[in-house]
């Protein structure tokens, strides 16, 4: 997968000023769901989705499709029955 060059500047920055914390190797590390939803995501899907080849996607779109909705429908109604 190539990154695009903003995208790698971006999480270069991202690291890099994490890291010039002074006591960064004293506190502990969390993992925050809200920063990879919402900025790291949509990078990598967008970035899959610009590198992606047409010719095979639309050549292997039978299997996606039936790939997709065979994880889909099952999680829809296992989880239909267990909402409050």
């Amino acid at each position: 997968m190539k990154i695009v060059w903003s995208q790698d500047r971006l999480l270069h920055a991202l690291f890099f000023s994490y890291m010039q914390k002074p006591p960064f190797f004293f506190t502990e590390a969390s993992f925050s769901y809200e920063m990879f939803s919402y900025i790291l995501l949509p990078m990598v899907i967008f970035a899959a989705g610009f590198n992606l080849d047409k010719h095979r996607f639309f050549r292997f779109g039978g299997y996606i499709a039936a790939l997709g909705i065979t994880g889909t429908v099952p999680r829809k109604t296992l989880t239909k029955n267990h909402s409050n």
